[in-house]
């Protein structure tokens, strides 16, 4: 995978690692994270402006879950910018598919299909 994309991968899971009080590391925002994947892969726009941060389904009633739904939200922008800008090849649509498994096998619209 292109170093460039894996590093954004690598930030944006040391973040859920950090905000995991807040349930960062949960299925629930894991589940978003592929969502971003997906529609990056996709070509498929996605408004990171009106994402709200109830999207993650962090924990709520701890006080700084925005700040940690703000930090997630703006790295997974980044790396969702990312991935569409590096155009990646086969290899590296498969290795994010495998990352991104949650997101819906039908879902996919990429023109790797073996």
């Amino acid at each position: 995978m292109k170093s460039i994309v894996k590093k954004e991968l690598d930030i944006f899971r040391n973040l859920q690692e950090k905000y995991d009080t807040f349930g960062a590391m949960d299925s629930e925002p894991d589940a978003m994270f592929h969502v971003v994947i997906g529609c990056a892969l996709g070509n498929k726009p996605l408004d990171f402006k009106t994402l709200p941060a109830t999207s993650w389904q962090l924990y709520s009633s701890k006080k700084g879950w925005k700040s940690a739904a703000r930090a997630l939200t703006k790295q997974a922008q980044k790396l969702y910018k990312v991935i569409r800008k590096q155009e990646p090849n086969k290899e590296d649509i498969k290795e994010l598919k495998d990352i991104a498994w949650r997101y819906g096998q039908g879902d996919w619209t990429t023109d790797d299909e073996d």
